[in-house]
């Protein structure tokens, strides 16, 4: 919870990991599970991108890039496949 508000707090508008959720699983509180993702795109509207290949970039020392990212349109869908691609 804490790392959603921390990011919120900063104005981050997108967010991106290398795994499949962020926080851990089992959750910390079996009645609260993923409150970190639920924080940041439910209660924010922060766009919350799972499953991205960062370990190149971070092996190569890339700090800057521009970030694109597309999905389909869909509608009442709670998320997507993406292609995102950083040009360096």
């Amino acid at each position: 919870m804490a790392l959603g508000s921390w990011l919120v707090e900063r104005g981050v508008a997108i967010t991106g990991c290398d795994t499949w959720s962020y926080g851990p699983v089992p959750a910390e509180d079996p009645d609260e599970p993923f409150v970190v993702p639920q924080t940041l795109n439910v209660d924010h509207g922060v766009v919350v991108l799972e499953n991205m290949r960062l370990v190149d970039l971070a092996a190569a020392g890339v700090t800057e890039f521009l970030f694109v990212v597309s999905h389909s349109k869909l509608r009442g869908a709670t998320g997507a496949w993406v292609a995102p691609l950083a040009i360096i």
